[in-house]
């Protein structure tokens, strides 16, 4: 998984939190579900939409995922 980058231009319409962006290029990788030669689905959607941006403050009760095949994508979804 690559660095998490803050997004300062979107924020949580609730706790007004910067929302945040990576590259989750690690799928399959310590998955119980994954076999040798057979990702899972959620493996298989995370190598097929990578960019994600989310929303998880613990003290915040809005928790939010978008996914898109790229930076651009999924933060468009985010909107």
């Amino acid at each position: 998984m690559s660095k998490t980058t803050t997004l300062s231009s979107h924020k949580c319409f609730n706790c007004k939190e910067s929302d945040k962006y990576h590259l989750d290029d690690s799928f399959g990788e310590n998955c119980s579900q994954c076999s040798e030669n057979s990702l899972c689905e959620e493996c298989l959607l995370d190598k097929e939409y990578p960019h994600v941006v989310s929303h998880s403050n613990q003290h915040c009760s809005f928790k939010a995922i978008a996914r898109g095949k790229t930076k651009k994508e999924a933060v468009e979804a985010w909107e």
